[in-house]
């Protein structure tokens, strides 16, 4: 059993608490081993986070600005999940967070979907005519086609590598390893550091800065007042 200050009684004498454990490993790992990345990443949820404090101090409660903070939260628990290695499960997430700000800008741009959206159980059949990628996509066509096409080839990454049991996402985390004259299988829950597992970091990166773009075009005054705009111009450029 794995002991610290801090683990209650018992902590670490069962399977899901020892993982739950090498979870916390590998993100410290991360953090001090992916210096460049992790501070990137930090950098982009200070972003987000400033921009929240300031509509939250100007009162905004609309369904836009809600979808903002879920994206946020979203983004938080993919870090947590980029950081540890577990590098097919972040996907789902970054689906999340994408159309979060997709159901964002489609509402903004038509007011009346946020009935339908806040009342889905009556509206499903509409539901799934309005809120899909294809109208998303025709939105963000209408202000920004550099980030229309940004937000595509996000949204069909997290598709083909774990947003959906799709084939990447299963052998992308198997490994065949030969010993003694024998071929094992082995299933990967958290990767070490390689290619998926850098390929995750970065993601986490785009697809908050895709979000964090998607939500300017939503809340521009917003991202100006609290210099979020002028920030991430710069980091981008240092980028």
């Amino acid at each position: 059993m794995k002991i610290t200050a801090l683990s209650p009684l018992g902590w670490g004498d069962d399977e899901l608490t020892k993982f739950l454990d090498s979870v916390r490993d590998n993100q410290f790992g991360t953090y001090a081993n992916k210096i460049p990345e992790s501070r990137a990443i930090i950098k982009i949820d200070e972003f987000f986070g400033r921009v929240i404090i300031e509509g939250t101090n100007r009162g905004y409660m609309n369904l836009a600005f809600l979808l903002l903070a879920r994206a946020h939260s979203a983004y938080r628990v993919a870090a947590s999940c980029a950081f540890s290695g577990q590098v097919a499960e972040v996907h789902s997430l970054f689906r999340l967070m994408l159309e979060q700000a997709g159901y964002a800008i489609l509402i903004n741009q038509n007011s009346d979907l946020e009935e339908v959206w806040l009342n889905r159980d009556t509206n499903r059949a509409r539901i799934r005519k309005e809120f899909t990628a294809g109208k998303i996509k025709e939105a963000l066509a209408a202000s920004d086609t550099t980030l229309r096409d940004f937000f595509d080839s996000l949204y069909e990454s997290t598709i083909q590598f774990g947003a959906h049991p799709n084939e990447m996402s299963v052998t992308g985390s198997i490994r065949i390893e030969r010993q003694d004259g024998q071929e094992f299988l082995k299933i990967i829950y958290l990767h070490q550091d390689g290619v998926a597992f850098s390929h995750s970091l970065q993601y986490v990166q785009r697809v908050g800065l895709c979000v964090l773009s998607i939500f300017k075009l939503i809340f521009p005054e917003l991202f100006d007042d609290s210099g979020v705009s002028s920030a991430v111009r710069e980091f981008l450029k240092d980028s």
